[in-house]
């Protein structure tokens, strides 16, 4: 028997006598007789909270808590970008919790936090947790969560108007990616580096630095 390993082509299957299974019969009958049920996203949403949840109670009840919170923290992060508002409220639930928690621990939660209200665009009104877990991240010299946490803490100063700390805290966080492939952080890291003046002209008087003021404003990338 020859097998039609790699060739798409109906016709040359048929005339060169490879193997071919017709299944018209069976599409039909799933076609229409089958119930679809799509799932929404809000559905899976809810699904993967209610998981989080019960993984949550797991952890109130288990000794070996290392390990399940990693897990634990690893879940929120994906959530994160799918329903920062949402996990925010997971988070400030797990407050008391993690502080209990060893100090890698704690500050990956604190990281997360911080994300999770950049993710949905709440103001940042103060940079002290964000210098605090940007300094800890730069003495362990953590490869992956380094980068993602001077890039937040570029984002936090940013906001806050401190433009030469936030360029600052964006270069380190490219040279801390260096020899990583993370594409899409290095490209978040340099949507934000367009430069903001400190005062934005007067009308009437338009100039390049005008310009990117208004850039600046609009392409805010999260």
């Amino acid at each position: 028997m020859k097998y039609p390993i790699g060739i798409q082509d109906f016709e040359q299957i048929i005339q060169n006598g490879y193997v071919y299974i017709d299944k018209t019969r069976l599409v039909y009958r799933l076609v229409t007789k089958a119930r679809f049920e799509p799932v929404p996203m809000k559905r899976v949403f809810s699904f993967c909270l209610a998981a989080l949840l019960a993984l949550t109670a797991l952890l109130s009840a288990s000794c070996q808590t290392d390990k399940r919170t990693g897990q634990l923290l690893q879940q929120a992060d994906s959530l994160i970008k799918i329903r920062p508002d949402s996990m925010r409220t997971v988070l400030q639930a797990w407050a008391d919790s993690m502080s209990r928690e060893p100090e890698q621990v704690r500050m990956r939660y604190r990281l997360l936090c911080v994300k999770a209200a950049d993710k949905a665009y709440m103001p940042h009104t103060s940079d002290s947790l964000i210098r605090l877990l940007a300094d800890y991240y730069t003495s362990v010299g953590d490869p992956h969560l380094l980068p993602e946490a001077l890039y937040y803490a570029g984002r936090v100063c940013r906001d806050l108007g401190d433009s030469p700390q936030a360029l600052d805290y964006f270069k380190r966080s490219l040279d801390a990616m260096e020899g990583n492939d993370r594409p899409e952080l290095r490209g978040k890291v340099y949507s934000q580096q367009a430069p903001v003046p400190d005062r934005i002209p007067e009308k009437g008087n338009p100039s390049i630095h005008g310009l990117l003021a208004s850039a600046s404003g609009l392409f805010r990338f999260s």
